[in-house]
């Protein structure tokens, strides 16, 4: 069994672990001119919340330590001294 969620550029593959084994796992995927694609390996969802952790903080270390890009694309790093 499956599950998929699709943003805009990243979705998330719910699947089972194997055919004998129905633990959750998550598998991330990246989209890239409508072709859909996994990044990385998939994980227990046991560790779903993890992710979620370090996004956040990634998230706010990003807002606190760099600045925004003039083009309106994310955010880039602060110049060197």
């Amino acid at each position: 069994m499956t599950r998929t969620l699709k943003g805009r550029q990243f979705g998330i593959i719910l699947k089972e672990r194997g055919p004998n084994d129905p633990h959750v796992c998550i598998q991330i995927i990246g989209e890239d001119d409508e072709h859909w694609f996994d990044i990385g390996n998939s994980f227990s969802s046991f560790w779903l919340q993890d992710l979620i952790d370090q996004l956040e903080a990634a998230k706010i270390l990003i807002g606190a330590q760099c600045k925004k890009d003039p083009s309106g694309f994310g955010y880039i790093f602060p110049e060197k001294k």
